[in-house]
């Protein structure tokens, strides 16, 4: 799974990054991207922080993940983020 939080468009302000705030078992205004078949939803059980994280399921290879849209043009600035993966083989 991939993603991909580097897209500029205006919004207000920063929101979800956790995924807390879940609309038809996704992530609120993240988008799924990618040409591969994977299921990808909220979960509940495996979490590092909050109550929910993401879930990517799939049986044949191939590109899918998540981007979200951010609210400012950080254009020259560095911005950091931390990923947790948990990865199982197919």
């Amino acid at each position: 799974m991939m993603l991909l939080p580097f897209a500029y468009q205006g919004q207000s302000k920063i929101d979800n990054l956790s995924f807390e705030n879940v609309e038809n078992n996704l992530p609120k205004s993240w988008s799924i991207i990618g040409d591969s078949p994977a299921t990808i939803s909220v979960d509940n059980k495996e979490r590092q922080d909050g109550q929910y994280s993401v879930l990517a399921q799939s049986t044949v290879k191939g590109m899918a993940g998540l981007m979200y849209t951010l609210p400012e043009n950080y254009a020259g600035k560095k911005i950091h983020f931390r990923l947790y993966q948990n990865r199982k083989p197919y």
